[in-house]
C-alpha cells in the first residue's frame, strides 16, 4: 500500500491551497489526462488544463508574496522526460531504494516505478505530493511512498538513487540540492540531476566536485511530443571514494 509520511489526509483537498482549481478527484474538469511513452513504459499523467492560470490565483500570489511559493508542481519541465528517459533505458538491480526530488506531478519517479524500483516521491508541496501519489495511482501503482522534503533541513535518510528534474533553476538551488544529497545519498549510490542546459547550472559540477562527489555530465535529449526535441544534460553524481 502506499505509504504516507507527509503528514497529508486522506483527503487531496486538504493539500490544496490554490483556489482556481480542485483535485482532479473532486473536479476533474479542471484537469487533463495525457499518454507519455518512455522505452517500454506508458505513463499516464494527469495535470492542468491551464497550469499558466494557477499564477493569477489570488491565493497563490498571496502565498507568494509570504513564502515565495509557486506552483512549480503544475507543469511538466523539460527535463522530466529528460530524466524519464534515461530512467527508462537502464537496467536496475531488485530493491534499489529511489528518491525523486522536487517531483512535482511525479513523472520520473512513475517511470522508476515501472522499472522496478522502490520510490518516494518528495516535495514542499503538498499539492504536488497529492498529485504525484493521484498519478501513481492512475497508474495501478500502490506501492509508493510520499514525504515532505525541506531542502534546507532535509532527513537523514539514505536512498540508492535520488532523482531530481529541473531542481537546478535557481542559483541558490545548486547547494541545496548538494545539502539533500549529503544527507539523502547513500554511499555507493547515485544522483541523476536532468537539466535542460540553464546557464544557472552550469556551475554545479565544479560545486558538487569541490564538495567531494564524482560528477560526469552526460548529453542527453527526449522528444516529449512530435514537435518538440528536448536537449539538455544529466548530472551524474556519486559520493568520492574513501582514500
Amino acid at each position: 500500500m502506499a505509504k504516507n509520511e507527509s503528514g497529508l489526509g486522506t483527503s487531496m483537498a486538504g493539500s490544496w491551497i490554490e483556489s482556481t482549481i480542485g483535485p482532479p478527484t473532486e473536479c476533474p474538469e479542471d484537469w487533463t489526462t495525457e499518454s507519455y511513452r518512455f522505452g517500454p513504459y506508458t505513463i499516464r499523467l494527469a495535470q492542468p488544463r491551464n497550469p499558466d492560470g494557477l499564477l493569477d490565483d489570488p491565493t497563490v500570489q498571496r502565498a507568494s508574496k509570504a513564502t515565495d511559493y509557486m506552483p512549480y508542481w503544475a507543469f511538466v519541465w523539460p527535463g522530466a522526460p529528460m530524466l524519464a528517459d534515461r530512467i527508462a533505458s537502464q537496467p536496475w538491480p531488485s530493491g534499489t531504494r529511489a528518491v525523486e526530488i522536487g517531483c512535482g506531478l511525479g513523472l520520473a519517479g512513475l517511470v522508476a516505478l515501472a522499472a522496478g524500483l522502490n520510490v518516494t516521491f518528495s516535495d514542499y508541496s503538498p499539492a504536488a505530493l497529492a498529485l504525484a501519489a493521484h498519478n501513481a495511482r492512475l497508474n495501478r501503482f500502490d506501492q509508493f511512498a510520499t514525504r515532505i522534503v525541506d531542502w534546507q533541513s532535509p532527513p537523514r535518510e539514505p536512498f540508492d538513487v535520488v532523482l531530481g528534474a529541473d531542481v537546478l533553476y535557481e542559483r541558490r538551488c545548486l547547494p541545496d540540492v548538494l545539502r539533500v544529497l549529503d544527507a539523502m545519498l547513500a554511499t555507493g549510490g547515485v544522483a541523476l540531476l536532468a537539466d535542460p542546459e540553464r546557464a544557472v547550472a552550469d556551475g554545479f559540477e565544479t560545486l558538487a566536485r569541490n564538495q567531494g562527489y564524482v560528477v560526469r555530465c552526460e548529453p542527453a535529449e527526449t522528444r516529449m511530443d512530435l514537435k518538440r526535441v528536448i536537449r539538455g544534460r544529466i548530472f551524474r553524481v556519486s559520493r568520492r571514494p574513501p582514500l
